[in-house]
């Protein structure tokens, strides 16, 4: 039976789901500091990862994220065999570090001889004259920006088809090129990474019964801020533009993400 403040909330017209609050009915963080955040991985030892285990680390730290790699090459180990590849999921918010933790996965899996390929979910991304027109083109990366059902529709293709090409973004372009990735037979395991991949909302939510492990990085978020900041920074904008991204767009996606995530196999 729903609840009261469930009741509140407004229903997907498509599926009657309960729809989560838009970021922009979130409350803003607070005023960013001038002093610099210190990481929890640097004040505390790191703990072993287990299945159902949250572990604090840094995984852009390279001595934890080598170790977190071959723990969870060893996870893929014991997954039981089947027909079709295994299909893991890396979710995180905007600069957790999920990408860097999937290309340094995949490559340590292709060094082991285990044949794998990271497909970002970036790929898809609206084109920006689709979100001008629903006037969210300022909210580039929240979940309306997507093409939720088509990037479904790939995830449950990666697993059984032995050839399947997909879109991949262009950043230094802000858009993304259809037919630009490609996986064939020889791939045994697929990383996606995404920021909704665990994301418990209609669409969304149909993704978790398509993962064979799935990983959440959960960071602070002022590290999370900070990191956003310095992004924007290496694009050339200003201080007070980078801030103005970070806070306006970045950080209420983060907040949306943590607050309806599903539960992960594994969290960093």
């Amino acid at each position: 039976m729903a609840t009261a403040k469930e009741r509140s909330r407004p229903r997907c017209i498509i599926c009657r789901d309960w729809i989560p609050p838009s970021p922009k009915s979130l409350q803003p963080t607070p005023a960013i500091s001038t002093k610099r955040p210190i990481d929890p991985a640097l004040q505390s030892p790191r703990s072993r990862l287990r299945k159902g285990i949250t572990v604090r680390v840094d995984i852009q730290i390279m001595s934890d994220i080598s170790s977190i790699i071959k723990e969870l090459s060893d996870h893929l180990d014991n997954l039981p065999e089947q027909s079709g590849r295994h299909v893991v999921a890396i979710a995180g918010a905007p600069a957790s570090g999920k990408s860097t933790l999937a290309e340094r996965l995949a490559s340590h899996l292709n060094r082991m001889g285990r044949a794998a390929r990271v497909v970002p979910m970036d790929g898809f991304h609206l084109d920006n004259a689709i979100l001008e027109r629903r006037g969210i083109l300022d909210r580039k990366g929240s979940p309306d920006s997507f093409d939720s059902c088509g990037f479904l529709h790939l995830v449950k293709r990666l697993k059984k088809e032995t050839d399947v090409v997909y879109p991949i973004f262009d950043r230094s372009l802000d858009l993304s090129i259809a037919g630009a990735g490609h996986l064939d037979a020889d791939c045994r395991t697929v990383i996606v990474e995404g920021n909704y991949l665990l994301y418990d909302a209609p669409v969304w939510r149909d993704l978790a019964n398509c993962w064979d492990l799935s990983v959440f990085v959960d960071v602070d978020p002022e590290i999370l801020k900070s990191r956003l900041i310095d992004r924007w920074l290496s694009f050339g904008l200003t201080p007070a533009q980078a801030i103005r991204r970070a806070e306006g767009n970045d950080m209420p996606n983060a907040r949306l993400i943590q607050q309806y995530r599903l539960p992960a196999d594994l969290t960093l």
